[in-house]
């Protein structure tokens, strides 16, 4: 009786805590998973064109890609029916944070203009936050991480001057953001 009780209590919690989940957080844990357990390499050096062409052809990949768009759609559709600036706010920064991930899955695929146009899309959204609320910690983290980004594109591709000014602005954004 108590292992059926056991079971019992744990499917309903799973099927509770599923649906209290939105969908679209769902959709990026699910791609973040996929992403972050398949073996990329040590992206930070030099790769075969032979295992890059893996990594872009790599289905457990190609499917991360494939949730993260699904729930960057989602969440843009919930930016744009936002009723307040707060919920707003969460929203967008919701979709920097996939911005992010494509960011870096397509970094790692080598795909670098996705990367940076990605990078580009999330660096919009954080500035135009950051004007409608200066200050705010959250955003000016999003700020730096955005600027880091472009810094770590710039690095791959052997722009490493271009890449320590931007990892020294990024530095100085999240420094300021400490002491504010």
């Amino acid at each position: 009786m108590g292992k059926h009780l056991v079971s019992y209590v744990w499917t309903n919690c799973f099927f509770i805590s599923r649906f209290l989940t939105p969908k679209s957080q769902r959709l990026y844990n699910r791609a973040k998973f996929l992403h972050e357990t398949t073996y990329t390499g040590n992206w930070h050096n030099p790769r075969s064109k032979k295992f890059i062409e893996e990594l872009r052809n790599n289905n457990r990949l190609k499917k991360a890609e494939f949730l993260y768009l699904q729930a960057l759609e989602i969440q843009k559709r919930l930016t744009s029916k936002s009723e307040t600036d707060a919920e707003s706010i969460c929203h967008e920064l919701n979709v920097v944070a996939v911005y992010y991930q494509l960011s870096l899955l397509y970094r790692q695929q080598q795909y670098l203009d996705k990367a940076a146009g990605a990078v580009e899309k999330a660096l919009v959204i954080t500035e135009s936050l950051n004007s409608k609320s200066p200050n705010n910690h959250e955003i000016l983290s999003a700020i730096s991480d955005a600027i880091f980004r472009f810094a770590e594109i710039d690095k791959v591709q052997g722009r490493y001057k271009i890449a320590k000014e931007k990892y020294e602005r990024s530095l100085f954004i999240d420094k300021k953001n400490r002491k504010e």
